[in-house]
């Protein structure tokens, strides 16, 4: 009985230690909801409209009002106007803007096919148009199947699922993708060959279209495309998990943009007094999918109670960004965190709409 006795406080110990390491695995992979940290900054009157910061940790906003005094109000929890987030799908935003802008230069109709610009080969994703892949329209998926494949066990882990996909493998993958009915269906996959062809048409490369025509024009110094390395520190999941940056190549005009709320109220402020590149990229072109929805090029227009706010929002695995324009009455809206949720939104068309 004494040998039996003397091995039961080491099976209690290996079962403590097994439990202990179960512990601290499930608090790794869910951490619990992310806590707003930082100091307050900015003004007080946005501040107070922003209300409960639960899902939060660093987060900016920013309100655009032509007429107001002073026409640009930032405030910040942990961050402020200098702050570098990842837009994520704000990017096409950007992209139908320089997309639009092409088509004033005469480089590029929206009625031309894909394949007229980009090797697509003989599949159906050639003979999708621009006006398709811009509106959501060309039945494309989301992604191209072997990104979606990656991304299956790499998002879950916080990991990056977009890096090293190349603009030639894109165009690849896309030749071999089957496309469904013609119908409103959101495809990063679409949105990059829209962005790519544009850059085709033009005679560059994506990056260098968007710095040409629209960040350099309008003195966007503190936005950049991730396309070669993080700019950003790693974001949080809604449930408070670690979430790598995304990096971008041949997916950049889908979801690569790094901003600062002073950049993108710069850019909201230029769109309101209609003086930026591809004015076109705001005008409706097709319905959204849903009552009182429509989309111009790659911007979407939200109708309610008489009042349209033009809008594209981004999420990426660990960042949320929204942009809302109220055009009539000179307002814009522009909200980043560093928490991929969707409460980004919500603020966002809070603040769009508010009297």
């Amino acid at each position: 009985m004494a040998p039996s006795a003397r091995r039961r406080p080491v099976r209690r110990v290996g079962s403590v230690a097994v439990v202990a390491v179960l512990l601290a695995g499930l608090v790794w992979w869910w951490p619990g909801p992310p806590r707003a940290t930082g100091d307050r900054t900015g003004d007080a009157g946005l501040l107070a409209r922003v209300g409960e910061l639960d899902g939060f940790r660093r987060l900016a906003v920013a309100v655009v009002d032509l007429e107001g005094s002073p026409r640009v109000r930032h405030a910040g929890v942990g961050a402020d106007e200098r702050t570098p987030f990842e837009a994520g799908s704000v990017t096409k935003a950007l992209t139908g803007l320089v997309v639009a802008d092409a088509v004033g230069r005469g480089e590029l109709d929206l009625d031309t096919p894909a394949g007229d610009l980009l090797d697509l080969g003989d599949g159906p994703a050639a003979r999708v148009t621009v006006r398709q892949l811009v509106t959501h329209h060309a039945g494309l998926p989301p992604l191209d199947r072997a990104t979606r494949l990656r991304a299956l066990p790499l998002v879950p882990l916080g990991l990056d699922p977009y890096r090293g996909v190349s603009t030639a493998e894109l165009v690849e993958r896309a030749a071999s993708t089957q496309t469904g009915p013609p119908e409103y269906a959101y495809s990063n996959l679409g949105a990059a060959l829209a962005g790519q062809a544009a850059a085709a048409a033009a005679g560059t490369d994506y990056p260098t279209l968007v710095q040409d025509r629209l960040l350099a024009p309008l003195g966007l110094w503190d936005t950049h495309l991730q396309t070669d390395q993080a700019l950003v520190p790693a974001g949080r999941s809604a449930r408070g998990r670690r979430m790598q940056p995304w990096v971008f190549d041949g997916y950049a005009p889908a979801g690569a943009t790094v901003s600062t709320t002073a950049d993108l109220t710069t850019l909201a402020t230029t769109l309101l007094e209609e003086r930026a590149p591809g004015m076109a990229a705001l005008e409706p072109l097709a319905d959204a999918g849903r009552e009182g929805r429509q989309i111009g090029v790659f911007w979407q227009l939200s109708t309610q109670d008489g009042r349209t706010i033009t809008w594209h929002n981004g999420r990426t695995g660990g960042y949320g960004a929204f942009v809302g324009l109220d055009r009539e009455r000179g307002r814009a809206v522009v909200v980043m965190a560093d928490v991929a949720t969707d409460r980004v939104d919500e603020l966002g068309l809070r603040l769009a709409r508010a009297d």
